[in-house]
């Protein structure tokens, strides 16, 4: 008799569970309780967001920046990318415009080699000198693009960056890079591995690049760059006709 009893207690409470809605709960470490409704759930997983936290007013021309406490303030994307760990597009210095093809024979600002410049040139070895040694604005793909006072970084402004902020070599979701922190205010910007762009090759491993807005003062058919390795960063020169990306930076 109780084995009868005990069956129809046990099968009256599957009952009841199966007439309940089932919900699933999540407890943060703060107490506070988020329950969703079994019957709606698919599947649970745990990934790493897409992006740094970003202060909602930190907005221009619907583009986010990150205020590092420097003189500038970061974007958290390159240009053409829609979340950090993304490369973007890849330009060639002092061109605004994305291509397939990067030599000198497709670069703005020669004929057709390093020799035959006919902008931003300091030296008559390399072609018509002009003496400037800064992107124009109109020759700023961060300002053509983004708009509003959005430009490309200064070689003074990328020093400022490694000199006042910590770099680790991490791999965010499931891009290699630089995540840099603030050493004034905590706050941080990622800078994916990005290899650069020369012909129709990219080549990726295990180089990263962003342009300066800066050109090489001791060599013309150059401008300056960061550059880096997993186990190595700093501003130094690279060929101007190379594609590569661009983190733009707001005053």
């Amino acid at each position: 008799m109780k084995k009868y009893l005990s069956l129809l207690m046990l099968l009256l409470g599957v009952s009841f569970v199966c007439k309940a809605q089932l919900n699933l709960c999540v407890y943060s470490k703060d107490g506070e309780i988020t329950r969703f409704l079994a019957s709606n759930v698919d599947s649970v997983s745990f990934v790493v967001p897409d992006s740094y936290p970003v202060d909602p007013a930190n907005v221009v021309n619907n583009h986010e920046y990150v205020d590092l406490g420097l003189s500038v303030r970061w974007a958290t994307c390159n240009i053409g990318a829609n979340y950090p760990g993304e490369t973007g597009d890849y330009f060639a210095w002092g061109e605004i415009e994305s291509k397939v093809w990067y030599s000198w024979s497709t670069y703005k600002w020669s004929n057709g080699n390093e020799q035959t410049l006919t902008k931003y040139c300091l030296d008559e070895n390399y072609g018509i000198v002009d003496n400037k040694i800064t992107l124009e604005v109109s020759d700023d793909v961060a300002r053509m693009e983004w708009g509003d006072r959005w430009r490309m970084p200064t070689q003074q402004e990328f020093k400022e960056l490694l000199d006042f902020c910590t770099l680790r070599w991490i791999k965010f979701n499931s891009m290699y890079g630089y995540e840099v922190t603030s050493n004034i205010n905590g706050n941080k910007i990622f800078l994916p591995l990005t290899g650069y762009m020369v012909e129709s090759e990219l080549i990726t491993a295990p180089f990263g690049y962003y342009w300066c807005s800066t050109l090489d003062v001791t060599d013309s058919d150059n401008a300056m760059q960061l550059g880096f390795t997993d186990t190595w960063l700093g501003v130094l020169s690279s060929t101007r006709m190379y594609g590569q990306p661009i983190r733009p930076v707001l005053p």
